[in-house]
């Protein structure tokens, strides 16, 4: 919805460029959700199975990530918007959850999956035939995530090499 204003000349409450900021590549990690991983997770393979046949595609949150706290301050500058603070009102009625609260969390999902993996893992007897797939599965989500956290530093680096020039 929020877009969709930005679109609207004499109603625009932000500008596309700002909803780029914020949202960044949500819709395709979105896609990828609805398209893949739950659609996955529908059929018959186990959980290890989807996170292993899919974790490449986790690292779509490395943008997303690097984006938040760029999303976060220009969401703190916006405040002073009375139509945004209205539009963020309306939302959070009909959702329940505020923009903040929204965007936080695909931020923490890649942890929570390794944590979920992780408690898997160590429920589950070593016999079983599901021990060795989730080993598998929470070293990949591993991966990704520390790919996800250097692709931040690397961003990190690089702004500051610019700052310093």
């Amino acid at each position: 919805p929020l877009l969709s204003l930005a679109y609207a000349d004499e109603k625009a409450i932000l500008t596309v460029k700002e909803c780029h900021q914020i949202f960044s590549n949500l819709n395709q990690i979105v896609e990828f959700h609805e398209t893949f991983f739950s659609n996955q997770l529908a059929s018959n393979l186990s959980i290890p199975q989807v996170f292993n046949k899919l974790s490449d595609f986790f690292k779509l949150y490395a943008q997303f990530v690097n984006s938040y706290p760029l999303a976060i301050r220009l969401l703190d500058y916006m405040q002073d918007n009375s139509g945004f603070c209205e539009f963020l009102k309306t939302q959070k009625s009909k959702t329940g959850m505020d923009l903040f609260s929204f965007l936080i969390m695909p931020v923490q999902r890649l942890p929570r999956y390794e944590m979920l993996l992780k408690e898997l893992y160590d429920a589950t007897p070593s016999l079983h035939p599901e021990h060795d797939d989730l080993l598998t599965a929470l070293e990949k989500i591993q991966v990704v995530t520390r790919y996800v956290n250097e692709y931040q530093n690397d961003v990190d680096k690089m702004a500051l090499c610019k700052k310093i020039q």
